[in-house]
């Protein structure tokens, strides 16, 4: 049986030569749009957003996700309280200026993720409840994620 989860990322994003990356802790930057080509034309469950710290941080531009240090070009200064989430299912696509759509809607996550503390999760279609919330996927994939680990761990293999 496959796994349902096919992306979980969580960490700063930013942005280098018009393409997005997150940090993730221990590892190298990944490539969010290297990984997303890699299920282009899929059916997917795909929940993306600023993540604040928990706890989060009231005053913080963002509640804390927010990490341009009052210059956000996102209007954090105007709105502290604003925070970019989206959930989305459909067919993974992007259309003609680099934009990822699924299913209709379009992902402006160029726009919207590089300089903020965030979460993508990427799941086969079908295997997410109707009325989950972005943050239980998020921490279904993540639980999922550390389990494969220790299983790869057990068995000799790198994680």
């Amino acid at each position: 049986m496959s796994s349902p989860v096919i992306i979980a990322l969580t960490g700063p994003f930013y942005s280098a030569q018009s393409r997005l990356y997150v940090e993730q802790e221990g590892q190298d930057p990944a490539s969010v749009d290297d990984l997303l080509e890699g299920v282009l034309g899929r059916a997917v469950d795909l929940a993306v957003h600023h993540l604040p710290p928990k706890p989060p941080q009231l005053q913080a531009p963002g509640f804390g996700s927010c990490l341009w240090r009052g210059q956000c070009p996102l209007g954090h200064r105007e709105d502290p309280t604003w925070l970019y989430s989206a959930h989305v299912q459909g067919v993974l696509s992007r259309d003609g200026t680099g934009t990822w759509v699924v299913g209709g809607h379009a992902l402006p996550l160029l726009d919207t993720m590089p300089g903020h503390q965030g979460q993508l999760a990427v799941f086969a279609e079908g295997s997410v409840e109707p009325d989950a919330s972005a943050d239980t996927l998020v921490q279904e994939a993540q639980d999922l994620v550390q389990l494969l680990s220790g299983l790869k761990a057990a068995v000799g293999e790198e994680p």
